[in-house]
């Protein structure tokens, strides 16, 4: 990898920590308590990490079955990260549909713009590796094109699935 791309990566990490430190500062609404989950969410949300977890766990076996078949469709540091996008995913969109994504009186919109932001980034992104021809190297899937394509396609569908959900705002009273 070459320094720059090292440098994006790092000055991205950072930007997201900025961002993350100011959305939890300024979405929570309330007295001054701390926002946490209720109990029910907590339980959806354990269920939902065991959603993710076996998600997970069938990617890499298929991966493993089709590396030992010698089909290759991807390189091993894509096959690895789509791993870890899957579970993310299921994740994400197990607690959504449980009403378990939100704490109580958290601001949702802030949220909502910044997955559709990251969303857009990343399959602008997609694209232009798709058109420049590096979605594929050796006829394999390879990063960053094919990790920006399903993180795009999972953060859009997050997104949906807020929308359609629509859980209870936290300005809603």
């Amino acid at each position: 990898m070459s320094m720059e791309y090292i440098y994006g990566l790092i000055a991205g990490a950072v930007v997201g920590v900025i961002v993350f430190i100011l959305l939890k500062r300024y979405t929570v609404r309330g007295s001054g308590i701390k926002a946490a989950y209720d109990e029910r969410q907590e339980l959806l949300r354990g269920r939902a990490y065991q959603y993710a977890f076996f998600s997970m766990c069938g990617w890499y076996c298929l991966q493993g079955i089709l590396l030992l078949a010698g089909i290759h469709l991807m390189d091993e540091l894509t096959g690895n990260f789509m791993g870890f996008l899957i579970g993310a995913g299921v994740f994400g969109i197990t607690c959504v549909l449980t009403d378990a994504y939100f704490v109580p009186n958290q601001k949702q919109k802030p949220y909502l713009i910044l997955l559709s932001i990251i969303a857009l980034m990343n399959g602008f992104t997609a694209v232009s590796c798709f058109l420049d021809g590096s979605l594929l190297a050796d006829h394999l899937l390879s990063a960053p094109g094919s990790i920006s394509l399903i993180l795009s396609l999972e953060l859009a569908a997050i997104v949906i699935c807020l929308i359609v959900h629509k859980v209870p705002d936290g300005d809603e009273e």
